[in-house]
């Protein structure tokens, strides 16, 4: 048995070692955990072979994905852009509303709140612009587009092959423990198929819900990239919510002063609230139930470990670590 502790210790630490890498292993794999089930349906009801399942699939898939980008495009586009060419002007009127007056005093200096916006955005526009910067920012664009293709091929092989990895990985595990090992491994199953399922239909909604509000009850500029960035923040834990939050909270700001950034916040809490009591339990149910202690020590520890992408897998990985913890302790 000591064996196999060593070598699940030494496959740890050699993940740990190559993290820098492992991220697109790690979205390939959780998007496998989410289409799997989409594929066996396929493939029993079409009698295909599960490779031309897969590819099928990736078709439908890409194809929807860009007619959906397509869709909204125009309108993203131009809120992006207009968001973009603005951003001066949303800092400068963000200075003045909270430091009040068309001059501020810095240090005992006083300087005009429109001189102020620029320097600060020159001092990005400069950090980000030099030769090395664009050179570094060239090579992180090519990196993640590599990263995207090799996203692509890890997901078509582990779609078209899951479950001879699947029955391949549980070889791996003592022959005696194998029974109790598989037990464990449906109970997690259970437990994270529900958190995805509920992650993806939050995101959605919250995504649309915000939407609807920002556009049509208050009016706010640039509602769809903010409402869109809602929605995927919310897979972020804890944070997500805040950057969301504080996004449209400065907009509002410059765009109708401290009362309607005000009611922004407002929508932002009771949304919250209403998704933490109402939709969250429907949704995902308890099946991930942790104390909100040791949900902010898995996301920090996630952070540090893995960055954000540590931070989206800390409570799904603790909710995981929690099932075995409870089938140890009972049988202790």
């Amino acid at each position: 048995m000591n064996r196999y502790w060593s070598a699940l210790a030494a496959i740890l630490l050699l993940l740990y070692a190559v993290r820098s890498i492992l991220a697109p292993f790690v979205v390939a794999l959780g998007l496998a955990y989410i289409l799997v089930p989409l594929v066996d349906l396929l493939s029993a009801r079409l009698k295909w072979p599960r490779g031309l399942v897969v590819a099928g699939f990736y078709v439908l898939f890409l194809g929807a994905l860009g007619w959906g980008i397509y869709a909204i495009e125009p309108t993203l586009a131009r809120e992006s852009r207009e968001l973009t060419r603005d951003t001066p002007t949303l800092v400068e009127t963000l200075l003045v509303q909270t430091l009040g007056g068309e001059e501020i005093t810095v240090f005992g200096q006083t300087v005009q709140a429109r001189v102020l916006a620029h320097q600060v955005l020159r001092a990005v526009e400069e950090n980000l612009g030099g030769p090395a910067e664009s050179l570094r920012l060239a090579e992180q664009v090519l990196h993640n587009i590599l990263e995207f293709f090799l996203l692509l091929i890890v997901l078509f092989y582990l779609l078209k092959d899951w479950n001879k990895l699947g029955a391949a990985a549980f070889t791996l595990a003592p022959a005696a423990r194998r029974a109790q090992i598989e037990a464990v491994a449906a109970r997690i199953h259970i437990v994270l198929g529900r958190y995805v399922r509920g992650q993806l239909v939050l995101v959605a909604l919250m995504s649309a819900v915000t939407w609807v509000f920002l556009h049509f009850v208050f009016d706010l500029r640039f509602a769809l990239p903010i409402a869109i960035a809602t929605g995927f923040l919310e897979v972020v834990p804890l944070l997500g919510p805040a950057i969301a939050a504080s996004i449209a909270a400065i907009v509002a700001f410059s765009q109708g002063g401290p009362q309607f950034a005000l009611w922004l916040v407002l929508f932002y809490t009771v949304a919250r609230h209403v998704e933490d009591y109402l939709v969250v339990p429907t949704v995902v149910g308890r099946a991930v139930h942790l104390h909100p202690i040791v949900t902010i020590f898995a996301v920090l520890s996630g952070g540090a470990i893995a960055g954000v992408l540590g931070m989206i897998l800390a409570v799904p990985v603790a909710a995981a670590l929690s099932v075995i913890w409870d089938v140890w302790r009972q049988e202790a």
